[in-house]
């Protein structure tokens, strides 16, 4: 049943245990997340929304071609209390900017730090 939408997943730390993450390069990380979004798209999932991923070079590659997955809707860095998720210079440059881009509009209310 192609068309189904994934609204909260972790395509990048949903392919490999909590140790080879911590530990593997994350050129391999992103292999195995690839293998994990196209195994998502033969199960009927076009969109996913990754949430707290470093996922927008996967988003690219899928995107450009160069992999088979579902088109990935990514959010960038999660909102931490005290900004804990730190994504590298690349990560950044590439869009992942974090939660002052979620709280823009919020900054006159002064609901963010």
């Amino acid at each position: 049943m192609p068309g189904l939408i994934d609204a909260h997943t972790h395509v990048m730390f949903a392919s490999l245990p909590q140790v080879a993450l911590i530990t593997s390069d994350i050129g391999f990380v992103n292999l195995a997340a690839a293998k994990t979004a196209k195994e998502m798209l033969l199960r009927g999932f076009t969109i996913i929304r990754d949430v707290g991923g470093p996922s927008l070079g996967l988003k690219r590659a899928i995107d450009m071609g160069l992999v088979q997955g579902p088109r990935i809707w990514p959010s960038g860095i999660p909102v931490a209390k005290r900004r804990r998720w730190r994504f590298p210079p690349a990560q950044r440059a590439a869009g992942a900017t974090g939660r002052h881009v979620l709280c823009r509009s919020h900054r006159r209310r002064r609901h963010c730090g």
